[in-house]
């Protein structure tokens, strides 16, 4: 059954005391820029073992796809825009999935998720504060600014897993695009830092969108971002600001 629900945010604090931006967040190790049909994994480990492969995509059954990844180094981040065209003569509804393996492999805390974004990272009851040169970058994962996402989007991050679902309905001829955003923060040092410096990078990529190199005409396409956030998403997500909330660890099964 075609799903059509308004997904609740979940905006979080992060506490394991005094939180502080990043000073020297490691550059991405894996440098993708590609365009492809393919819709296997983009990106395979991106940063010290973030993913076992990521933005793998499925349920566009009936639809064309073209796909686009950039390496947007100067903030971390992988941006990748995914085009679906039905060349067919009738309306199409599905929900799409892009499927990320974790390489927390079960060991995730979650800061947030939901919709517009999912944070999490790497966590095997390491103290608060100490090193984390042997753990897995702080994960930002960012997908909206607008009434369609939190219609249509949700992310869950589950063991060893991150989904994100959008419901889409596409008109015969159409073209609809769905762009999204993962951050990789890791400075060896700090792990409340990594978490301020991820949410910092999500919040910006939520108010201002980084769609440098794209095209007009792709830009047009893309539903799930406005070039300026929506009054909506404002009053729910309250842009520059981390909510009340809580965190929560996810649990391996067995």
């Amino acid at each position: 059954m075609f799903r059509k629900t308004t997904i609740a945010l979940v905006s979080t604090v992060f506490a394991f005391g005094v939180s502080t931006a990043s000073a020297a967040p490691i550059s991405l190790e894996e440098i993708v820029n590609l365009t492809t049909t393919g819709s296997g994994s983009l990106v395979n480990d991106g940063l010290d073992d973030a993913f076992d492969g990521a933005f793998g995509v499925s349920g566009f059954s009936g639809l064309s796809i073209s796909r686009r990844i950039d390496t947007l180094g100067s903030i971390q981040t992988y941006r990748v825009l995914d085009s679906f065209t039905n060349n067919t003569a009738s309306t199409i509804s599905t929900t799409v999935t892009w499927a990320t393996n974790l390489g927390s492999d079960g060991g995730e805390f979650v800061v947030t998720e939901g919709s517009p974004r999912a944070i999490t990272f790497e966590d095997f009851s390491a103290p608060s504060g100490s090193p984390v040169g042997d753990y897995d970058p702080v994960l930002a994962f960012t997908f909206g600014n607008n009434a369609f996402t939190l219609a249509n989007g949700v992310g869950d991050v589950s063991p060893n897993a991150f989904d994100l679902d959008f419901d889409l309905t596409i008109e015969a001829g159409e073209t609809v695009s769905i762009l999204q955003f993962a951050t990789l923060i890791k400075d060896d040092t700090d792990r409340s830092g990594d978490v301020a410096l991820a949410t910092l990078r999500s919040d910006d990529l939520i108010s201002s969108p980084d769609l440098s190199g794209l095209s007009a005409g792709q830009v047009a396409t893309i539903a799930n971002f406005s070039a300026i956030p929506e009054p909506s998403m404002i009053a729910v997500f309250g842009l520059g600001l981390v909510g009340l909330g809580f965190a929560r660890r996810r649990k391996t099964t067995a």
